[in-house]
């Protein structure tokens, strides 16, 4: 069989979710309805799609140090 040359311009979200403004920054996981980003190679959730807001709130606050092991006390 044939691959298809035709590419697919956007992917259609299940359950009808819609990503609020074209550049937001989270990706949706439909089975959980969580909002997450990976960052540095692992997946970290920000909060539920009922409350995106919150969601990107806490990312933003986080996104710098997501990822990170804490330095311990010296």
């Amino acid at each position: 069989m044939a691959k298809s040359t035709a590419k697919i311009s956007a992917r259609k979200v299940s359950n009808g979710w819609a990503k609020p403004y074209p550049d937001f920054s989270l990706s949706y996981h439909p089975p959980s309805g969580r909002l997450y980003k990976k960052i540095r190679g692992k997946r970290h959730d920000f909060g539920y799609v009922k409350d995106w807001q919150a969601a990107v709130n806490l990312y933003t606050a986080q996104r710098d140090d997501a990822g990170k092991t804490p330095e311990e006390d010296r």
